[in-house]
């Protein structure tokens, strides 16, 4: 095999020519040319069998002698993807077609031998219509020795993959926010930095052009993703077309309301109408400030902040439900359960602070473990909360705020007839011509569910789900359940009607335990005694013990002066700390209660301070406390003004709210107060 004959074979390997070539070009031997890739000559085939092809436009041809001229610019080729020879061309192929889309020229590197070029590489010479890692997919597979009219010198052999992530860098750096520039300017060639590089050169950092759907097609997606909720929905457009209007990602976005509502779903809903791919940043996780920041690489183990991570890898939907990670910064950052984060009294300083920084006019983030400062202009950030009075009013001002209610129980009864339970039987591959819910039947689970999301509903219809596999399956029939028949999948009424003692000291109280309100029966005995002494029997936890032993203070301070021992005990707190803010207010009314010798009916909730204020603010489901108390036989419910404000659904028990721990004493222990034990 003679030289020229060798050369070919080199030349062929990538599999990519260009035939039809201008008459100058033949037996010319050029070694580069610029082409205009114009429309998809031949429909891709997915047989490795055969080709691909495009029209394409000699534009400027660039013969051996280097002088280019415009002659005939009209001349027509075809670019070719033989898939049998480089089945790696595949992904090569897509890319071109997004070229020859967009109009865009390309630089092509190769040799001509006979009546065909054959390419070894080709350079957009836009690089704003590619991303630095399509770019690279092209380096990395067929770039090889060759001159860019970018960097004006002769880059190298790109045999390792070093070389090709710093010629992607060079051809893409103005495209960089200043603080990446920074951060590749000085860590690029350190091999102890290689894999962070490697990651910030290939992410598309530029400005997206915003593509959104038209208000209809905006209520169509949220309307195939949430039911009712008109309200809100309603909010959400407005918030979409302020961004419309703007053409910009600097918004932001908070939704308050109780667990179960939705409001993940909806962040996701917003991610689909603005076509984004969307990253979570889970703010529970980020009870300490290095976590969501970064850790100083002077500690061991040391890591970059989840905030970091996140952007680096958002995930979008496609309309068939598939997921893929894309390496773009224009994106959704969604902050779930904003209010679980670190506020003044975490470690090492406040994670909203920091949040506060990424959400102000200037929105950037800096990492502690990159020292890198992490332009979010195109970032858009949203979050959602259960409790707004856990996030700084600073915070609060900077979001767009949309308070999601409970749902009713006339819509959870349409939600698991036409939603839930299908969905769930969908799951257990079940079709829905064999098993039903009876209208009466899903009419209890609603009323029977304590919580005001659809979480609990769904745990029921998978509970009637794998009842039908075990016992029905078999039937050829349509097996129809009916409230008999569900009531053993219901939830257990946390009521305790036979343990409560009616006597002095013993009060009906509840509390929100996670998603679920559970009945509580604390009890009291106290008596004179020459020192000040508490104790509390049914719960350790050393804040709940502080914040009980501060209710009963203040409950002493209104009998007569003198020292006393308080004996303090609650049945049914399962999670101690779950209760922090909930039964200050029932220990004072217990003390007060085994104080005077009398009996008290009803149920108390909230927290009472030291000094006698009272609140009802770490109920973030006020519907789920009130209907377990009407479902506990007491006539009367007694909390904290502002509880009865948060109801959403109508309640047959009558509400007592007071102002003060003192004018609830008067209200219900009258003139015996300053009287002795």
């Amino acid at each position: 095999m003679n030289a020229i004959d060798r050369n070919r074979e080199i030349y062929a390997a990538t599999g990519i020519t260009i035939t039809a070539l201008p008459e100058k070009y033949r037996n010319n031997h050029p070694e580069n040319m610029i082409i205009n890739v114009e429309s998809v000559h031949k429909v891709w085939s997915t047989r490795p069998d055969e080709d691909i092809t495009f029209d394409i436009v000699f534009e400027t041809p660039q013969p051996d002698s280097g002088n280019r001229n415009a002659d005939n610019p009209n001349t027509t080729g075809y670019l070719s993807f033989d898939l049998a020879s480089h089945p790696n061309n595949r992904k090569l192929v897509e890319i071109v077609k997004y070229i020859s889309e967009h109009d865009v020229s390309l630089l092509v590197f190769g040799r001509q031998y006979d009546d065909r070029f054959y390419v070894k590489a080709f350079l957009p010479l836009d690089n704003k219509v590619i991303s630095p890692k399509a770019y690279f997919y092209f380096l990395s597979r067929i770039g090889i020795h060759f001159e860019t009219p970018h960097i004006k010198k002769t880059v190298g052999t790109l045999e390792d993959t070093e070389s090709c992530y710093k010629l992607v860098y060079q051809v893409f750096r103005d495209s960089y926010p200043k603080g990446i520039q920074r951060y590749l300017d000085t860590h690029l060639n350190e091999w102890n930095e290689s894999e962070n590089v490697k990651r910030f050169i290939l992410m598309d950092w530029t400005t997206p052009v915003l593509d959104l759907p038209t208000a209809r097609e905006a209520r169509k997606i949220l309307d195939s993703i949430v039911y009712g909720m008109e309200g809100v929905k309603e909010r959400l457009l407005e918030f979409l077309e302020v961004v419309r209007r703007s053409g910009s990602l600097k918004h932001n976005l908070l939704l308050i309301g109780p667990p179960g509502v939705g409001k993940t779903t909806l962040m996701q809903a917003v991610a689909k109408m603005l076509r984004l791919p969307m990253s979570v940043v889970p703010m529970s996780a980020c009870a300490d400030l290095e976590a969501f920041v970064g850790f100083a690489k002077t500690y061991s183990n040391s890591q970059e902040g989840l905030v970091t991570t996140a952007l680096m890898s958002p995930a979008f939907e496609y309309p068939d439900g598939r997921r893929k990670s894309l390496h773009q910064i224009a994106q959704v950052m969604f902050l779930n359960e904003l209010d679980k984060a670190a506020g003044e009294g975490g470690h090492h300083g406040s994670v909203q602070s920091a949040v506060l920084r990424m959400t102000d006019d200037n929105r950037s983030f800096f990492d502690v473990y990159h020292q890198l400062d992490i332009d979010l202009t195109n970032v858009m950030i949203v979050a959602d909360a259960n409790d707004k009075s856990k996030i700084q009013e600073p915070l609060l001002d900077r979001f767009e705020v949309v308070e999601i209610p409970p749902y009713t129980e006339d819509e959870k009864a349409v939600i698991f007839r036409n939603y839930v339970f299908p969905s769930v039987l969908k799951e257990k591959s079940i079709d829905c011509s064999e098993v039903s819910v009876t209208r009466e039947a899903v009419s209890l689970i609603a009323s029977s569910t304590q919580t005001a999301g659809i979480r609990e509903m769904r745990k029921i219809a998978s509970r009637i789900a794998g009842n039908y596999l075990l016992r029905h399956s078999w039937r050829k029939s349509t097996v129809h359940y009916t409230p008999d028949m569900v009531m053993p999948f219901l939830p257990k009424q946390d009521v305790r009607n036979t343990t409560l003692m009616k006597r002095p000291g013993s009060i009906r109280s509840a509390f929100l335990s996670g998603e679920t309100a559970k009945n509580v029966e604390v009890q009291c005995v106290i008596s004179r005694s020459s020192a000040w002494s508490f104790r509390l029997f049914g719960a350790e936890n050393a804040l709940l013990h502080q914040e009980l032993e501060a209710a009963a203070v203040c409950a002493c301070n209104l009998l007569s002066p003198a020292e006393y021992d308080v004996k303090v005990q609650v049945f049914g707190v399962d999670n101690a700390s779950s209760a922090l803010g909930q039964l200050g207010f029932p220990v004072f009314v217990a003390v007060l209660s085994a104080a005077y010798c009398c009996i008290v009916d009803g149920v108390f909730y909230g927290g009472t301070t030291l000094l006698g204020g009272m609140t009802s603010a770490a109920c973030n489901d006020p519907d789920s406390i009130q209907a377990l108390a009407e479902r506990s036989g007491e006539k009367f419910f007694y909390t904290a003004v502002g509880f009865s404000e948060r109801l959403v659904r109508n309640h047959s028990g009558e509400v007592c709210e007071f102002l003060n721990a003192e004018t609830a004493a008067t209200f219900l222990f009258g003139n015996k107060l300053r009287n002795a034990v």
